[in-house]
């Protein structure tokens, strides 16, 4: 007699449609980044995800001043912690270390408008992001409201910081400072939210997330950045018609 023997099913197998070599069904296709695929765009870590923005309280006030002591500011404890009193002060936190007290932003909100009176960034802090943040929050209290600050005019890393925020220089005040230094006079006007944007907000993604770019399609990425040769200015008309008509042409 035949012996029986059991049948064994194979995974099947495709083919890639990128590069038509077979693949087991078991192995999914690899994205290759070409943006033709359905897959999310990897995300993008910001300074939201690693601090905490919040408003500050009159149990945050020793935190507040620490950390102002620690970044220079000029203020005295006991301007600190009256601003904080009055809920003027605006203050970010390292995720999941509600007391350590990195960045501070005092703002006051008149007339409809917003006037930056003194951000701090506690040395430990610096180039993560955490100025940016505490200056948004500040300036997100009056969203409809044009934004006053003044900085010193050789404080370049400030300034830097500023214009990437969307603040333009007003004018400068001239020995504005106790030494005698001259204050470039910044405003930010809000600009209007893309309907893109405002629906990447709605579903929960970050102020910096929302405000990204989209990604590029396949046909500009293979493009590049090169002009499209239709697109090249032009010192003449792509095409004359002629005045005369059909008839007239020499």
């Amino acid at each position: 007699d035949l012996a029986i023997r059991p049948i064994v099913l194979q995974p099947s197998r495709g083919r890639d449609p990128a590069t038509g070599a077979a693949i087991d069904a078991e192995t999914p296709p690899t994205n290759d980044g070409d943006g033709d695929d359905d897959l999310p765009p990897a995300r993008i870590s910001t300074p939201a995800d690693f601090f905490d923005v919040r408003a500050a309280t009159d149990a945050d006030a020793a935190d507040v001043i620490a950390c102002a002591r620690a970044a220079g500011v000029e203020w005295s404890d006991a301007q600190m912690a009256e601003e904080t009193a009055k809920g003027n002060v605006v203050m970010a936190t390292r995720k999941g270390n509600p007391s350590s007290v990195v960045g501070v932003c005092c703002a006051w909100v008149v007339a409809g408008e917003v006037q930056i009176l003194e951000v701090a960034t506690h040395p430990s802090a610096r180039r993560e992001g955490v100025g940016g943040l505490v200056v948004r929050a500040a300036c997100d209290r009056c969203t409809g409201g044009d934004a006053f600050l003044e900085v010193r005019a050789t404080n370049s890393a400030a300034l830097g910081l500023y214009r990437k925020l969307g603040f333009d220089e007003e004018g400068r005040r001239r020995g504005y400072y106790n030494d005698g230094e001259d204050a470039v006079l910044m405003r930010m006007t809000p600009k209007a939210v893309s309907a893109r944007e405002l629906t990447r907000l709605m579903a929960g993604l970050t102020r910096e997330e929302a405000r990204r770019p989209a990604p590029k399609t396949p046909e500009e990425k293979q493009r590049g950045d090169a002009m499209h040769p239709q697109d090249y200015p032009r010192d003449r008309p792509a095409f004359r018609r002629d005045s005369q008509g059909a008839g007239g042409a020499n």
